[in-house]
């Protein structure tokens, strides 16, 4: 006699289903500050952060992360970032990085914190960009755009950020 041969038996069940990733930025909120010149995406389930309450200061925070944006004044980004990312508090950490590069046709700097950055600082990087036209907070008009963000986001926060237009679609 043949011995029995096991047979395959297709089961669609046992059949992982790859299923298309859904686009991470199609559930983020977008958000838009005439003051700021700005737009950009954030995780929708993230809200406005009502300790916040000074004229044009809104931080939105979520369950994993944050964003804020500022304006600062530097007699030019470079002193700007330095200012940031070696403030005497030292919210980076004692050796945060800074890293030259251009954002949609503008001078950008982006500051990442060093491993001794202070755990209440919550992973805080900042993008500080120029702004094609100055920021203007009351009497005072500034430059730059600074965007605080978790590290774990600001990647995808600064792929959404336009600054001083409106989004390349």
């Amino acid at each position: 006699s043949v011995p029995a041969t096991p047979t395959a038996v297709y089961s669609p069940a046992l059949v992982p289903t790859r299923t298309q990733a859904p686009d991470l930025l199609a559930q983020w909120a977008t958000y838009t500050s005439s003051t700021y010149n700005v737009t950009l995406r954030y995780p929708g389930a993230w809200s406005k952060d009502p300790r916040y309450t000074l004229p044009n200061q809104e931080r939105y925070v979520g369950p994993d992360g944050f964003f804020q944006v500022a304006a600062a004044s530097a007699a030019s980004l470079d002193a700007a970032a330095n200012s940031e990312a070696n403030h005497p508090l030292h919210p980076y950490g004692t050796h945060p990085t800074i890293t030259a590069f251009r954002l949609n046709g503008q001078d950008a700097r982006l500051i990442l914190p060093s491993s001794d950055q202070p755990a209440e600082m919550a992973g805080q990087a900042a993008l500080i960009v120029v702004s094609p036209k100055p920021i203007t907070l009351g009497s005072e008009s500034y430059p730059y755009l600074v965007l605080w963000a978790d590290q774990g986001h600001l990647k995808e926060i600064e792929s959404t950020l336009v600054v001083g237009g409106t989004p390349h679609e």
